[in-house]
């Protein structure tokens, strides 16, 4: 079965060739990176290069666009992917000897299929405890208000579920969120309890203030004046719904229509929509139900 790794990067230089080097030191051998760079000024392009010199499984796409973004450049990327099986690397963390032969046992191939796997974070070269995925969305009830998807670093997706995306054209917030509703509602997601990356912590992360210490979650989640719900994300899934409507059950069109009627509610009507539809963050209405009493329905940041 053949294996395409995206790598989308932009001013890397710093951690880019620890990245590389897990990635040409994984067990699974029969991989492919393909690489897009978005514009870099600083030495990525010469690194990307260095290595793609060193390894034939390394591919530059140099087709002169930039200035897409992380979400774009990704999707840039995956219209390139023509393989079995497709995986998403950041350029800035470190994938775990294993990481691929474990993602590839996991991964069915004959219908849309996601699989996701667990990472520790690590800053300053520190491990710390703590996993960077603590929800974890099986179905739609669970999904829509996480504001967010499954991280793409941690992801491998089947080329059914790459061909059903790859001629969106609705607004993206994240390349990562698009596939995980796609998973969602349109074929299958599992999840492997394992920990298989370091995923870097620094301040120029694309998801700036992302964190992972559970007791620092939950303080910014009582102090947070933000909505239950991410403008951005809350787009996102507005135009995903258009473009798969006609592809959707009866009973994921009752949930997207009560998600949207959320967003306008008075607060007991939209306390009342949670219980209803059994939404839930992860498995856990609880959180869901604080976060509504807490916040405003709708704001800038989740």
């Amino acid at each position: 079965m053949q294996l395409t790794i995206l790598l989308a990067t932009y001013n890397g230089q710093k951690y880019l060739r620890e990245q590389l080097d897990s990635i040409v030191s994984q067990s699974y051998k029969d991989w492919r990176l393909l690489v897009h760079d978005d514009g870099s000024t600083d030495n990525t392009i010469a690194i990307l290069k260095d290595y793609a010199i060193l390894d034939r499984r390394i591919q530059i796409l140099e087709d002169g666009i930039s200035g897409l973004g992380a979400a774009h450049n990704f999707l840039h990327l995956l219209k390139h992917a023509h393989s079995d099986f497709i995986m998403f690397a950041d350029q800035d963390d470190v994938w775990l000897p294993d990481k691929v032969k474990v993602m590839m046992e996991n991964i069915d191939s004959d219908t849309p299929a996601m699989a996701y796997c667990n990472a520790n974070s690590f800053k300053a070269d520190r491990i710390l405890p703590d996993r960077v995925i603590m929800f974890h969305p099986t179905s739609l009830n669970d999904t829509l208000f996480l504001n967010g998807g499954v991280h793409g670093c941690l992801q491998i997706i089947n080329k059914p579920l790459r061909d059903l995306i790859i001629n969106y054209k609705g607004y993206v917030c994240m390349h990562d969120h698009l596939i995980t509703l796609a998973a969602v509602c349109l074929g299958t997601i599992k999840y492997i309890n394992k920990d298989l990356m370091y995923y870097r912590q620094h301040s120029t992360n694309v998801t700036v203030g992302y964190e992972t210490k559970f007791t620092r979650k939950m303080v910014n989640f009582f102090n947070s004046r933000s909505g239950v719900i991410d403008s951005k994300h809350q787009l996102g899934i507005i135009e995903f719904y258009k473009h798969f409507e006609n592809r959707l059950s009866k009973k994921q069109k009752e949930l997207f229509s009560a998600y949207f009627n959320f967003a306008s509610a008075p607060l007991l009507p939209r306390i009342g929509i949670l219980l209803k539809h059994r939404f839930r963050i992860g498995k856990m209405i609880y959180i869901l139900l604080f976060k509504t009493l807490l916040r405003k329905p709708v704001g800038s940041k989740s």
